[in-house]
């Protein structure tokens, strides 16, 4: 069975927003407190970024992120960003409510399918986001 880190099916709420918050009451406190730039090695220390590269390399990175975000169900992707989003604004039962009805709504779709499929034949799957 795929972990439900590469099915892109499951969130747990109170897992995303307690380090996401940290996070940023750290960073805002010392941006407060000190003022100036950040620079890129702070700044993903904080987790402000998801990585740094140097200029050079920075068209290649980013498309290998891309290419990689294209390969995963763009509905998941979606719901993912709305969770995260969600849990920052909500309590953590409405937050859980919200995780849930994006699973129920993603259960239901060709891709949840397409991604068992292609999973049992040990193959690529090939999302449409439907």
């Amino acid at each position: 069975m795929a972990s439900a880190n590469r099915s892109r099916l499951s969130i747990v709420s109170e897992s995303v927003e307690e380090p996401v918050e940290e996070v940023i009451a750290e960073a805002a406190k010392e941006m407060m407190l000190f003022g100036g730039f950040v620079d890129a090695p702070k700044a993903l220390e904080w987790g402000l970024v998801n990585a740094v590269t140097e200029p050079d390399a920075l068209l290649a990175e980013a498309r290998r992120w891309a290419d990689a975000l294209l390969a995963l169900p763009p509905l998941s992707l979606a719901n993912i960003k709305g969770a995260v989003n969600t849990a920052m604004d909500v309590d953590l039962e409405s937050g859980t409510a919200y995780e849930q009805r994006c699973s129920t709504v993603l259960a239901m779709t060709d891709d949840r399918r397409e991604g068992y499929s292609a999973f049992a034949e040990k193959r690529q799957p090939h999302f449409t986001g439907r």
